[in-house]
């Protein structure tokens, strides 16, 4: 298992994808953890999990959780994934 928290954080967008990408294809097998509040991780997850004043609400696929949950899509009203 690995925690990154906000490892691409201070990165550029191109810089961000070819990390995300690296890291997909080198830890495909591993259960990651992304610790982060940019909406560009989104697409190289399977699963989040939202802490909402100190609790784990929802836990789903971002797709659906972008789709049916109001608190988070205004996480990433501004930071949509491309």
């Amino acid at each position: 298992m690995y925690i990154f928290d906000e490892a691409t954080g201070s990165l550029d967008s191109h810089n961000e994808r070819q990390i995300m990408q690296a890291l997909e294809e080198e830890l495909k097998d591993k259960t990651i953890f992304f610790v982060t509040h940019r909406a560009s991780t989104l697409p190289y997850v399977d699963r989040v999990i939202v802490l909402q004043d100190g609790r784990l609400v929802p836990f789903d696929t971002p797709d659906r959780l972008l789709e049916h949950n109001p608190e988070f899509q205004t996480l990433f009203e501004e930071d949509k994934p491309d």
